[in-house]
């Protein structure tokens, strides 16, 4: 079955969890500079990015683990998604790539799909201008965990669905790893929602431009598969 074919899924109103697990080979996590509790609530209204190259004034959450492993977590508006920005190593390397000038559309460690047809991997393009954002309504750090209530909107407003997720860093162990939970849910008044896309939607990591043709990539079913 192709990708395309497996995203084309319909969710009804019970909740549809997607879990992605990421490993970071002899890295400990923790929340060491966050604070033990923190929430952050957004209005509802829509606030457009000023610019699809880059956000003037982001807002961020920035953490420390062990080891020197730091985390920088960017969520929106004004930023057009919620993602990781920087995932650096206890040596020091980011191996995350934000605001590529091939792909702006490619931020850190990020997850968008498209929903009843419209897309929230591709944001922005010259002839429609702003297509699609994800929108923090509350975001609470708490221990290891971060979780983030998002509407997946449109310019004008339009609800398309509502994600619940969360971000567990699991350290202490070898790999250390990074847990990110979510799930995607109907808005109010709709019964059922249609998540499709392209082969490469998903969860997406732009790693450095360093790593280009040098990287190998291992599928579960074991091997190498095609890289698109």
């Amino acid at each position: 079955m192709s990708k395309e074919k497996e995203w084309k899924t319909m969710f009804s109103r019970g909740r549809m969890p997607i879990l992605v697990a990421l490993a970071a080979a002899g890295c400990c996590f923790s929340w060491a500079e966050a604070a033990a509790q923190d929430t952050v609530t957004q209005s509802a209204a829509v606030i457009l990015p000023d610019s699809p190259e880059g956000v003037a004034a982001p807002r961020e959450l920035r953490m420390s683990a062990p080891g020197g492993m730091r985390i920088c977590y960017r969520f929106g508006p004004p930023s057009p998604k919620s993602y990781i920005r920087e995932l650096i190593t206890p040596g020091g390397v980011n191996v995350a790539r934000d605001d590529v000038a091939d792909h702006v559309h490619h931020h850190g460690l990020m997850y968008a799909l498209s929903v009843d047809g419209h897309t929230f991997w591709e944001e922005w393009n010259k002839k429609e201008g702003w297509k699609s954002l994800q929108h923090s309504v509350s975001l609470r750090v708490e221990g290891s965990i971060l979780e983030e209530s998002l509407n997946w909107i449109l310019p004008d407003g339009t609800v398309c669905a509502i994600e619940h997720r969360r971000v567990t860093l699991i350290g202490g162990q070898n790999p250390a790893r990074l847990l990110w939970e979510t799930t995607l849910e109907p808005p109010s008044g709709k019964a059922e929602i249609t998540l499709s896309g392209n082969h490469y939607y998903g969860m997406g990591l732009r790693f450095p431009q360093a790593m280009d043709g040098k990287t190998r990539f291992v599928y579960a079913e074991g091997g190498r598969d095609e890289i698109f």
